[in-house]
């Protein structure tokens, strides 16, 4: 028998309430992302607030955070199926923490690269690329983690299935 609810606050959500959530969240993060990168930046870059050249830094930045984006919504459509502890979301966990260690590695770079070509720096501008680099390696640390307990559960679990 296949649980098809999970435990909330006072009720249960089923799968495709959590998946649904979990899409809705995450297309509105990705729309966020893309806002920014084609009205925020350019507008505070030709307003001499922003170097030149953060415009297409972000949009750099944000590239593999969209590739979490697309990878993550493959990982809720298979919550939406009530597939939670298998291999192939294992896989997908991992994929978003690869994606997710490549955008760290560039948030890295694109910091270094303004600390060293700009004089005087603005704290604004190493705060945000600093905030960007903390919150890629956290991303990169939580896939990775989840990956490895999806792919020992997704174990345990063909263990169990094979118990008669």
């Amino acid at each position: 028998m296949m649980i098809r609810e999970i435990a909330i606050v006072g009720g249960y959500m089923t799968y495709r309430e959590t998946s649904l959530i979990l899409k809705l969240v995450n297309a509105a993060a990705a729309v966020a992302c893309i806002v920014v990168a084609v009205v925020v930046i350019p507008q505070l870059e030709q307003g001499n607030r922003l170097p030149l050249g953060a415009t297409p830094a972000f949009a750099l930045g944000i590239l593999p955070l969209l590739a979490v984006a697309l990878t993550s919504w493959r990982l809720f459509s298979r919550i939406a199926q009530g597939e939670l502890f298998s291999k192939e979301n294992a896989y997908l966990l991992r994929l978003m923490g690869y994606f997710a260690a490549a955008d760290a590695l560039l948030w890295l770079v694109l910091l270094v690269t303004y600390l060293v070509a700009v004089s005087p720096v603005a704290f604004s501008v190493v705060a945000s690329l600093s905030v960007a680099l903390i919150f890629a390696i956290s991303l990169t640390v939580i896939a990775a983690a989840l990956s490895l307990f999806t792919t020992r559960a997704s174990s345990l679990k063909d263990e169990n299935d094979l118990v008669i």
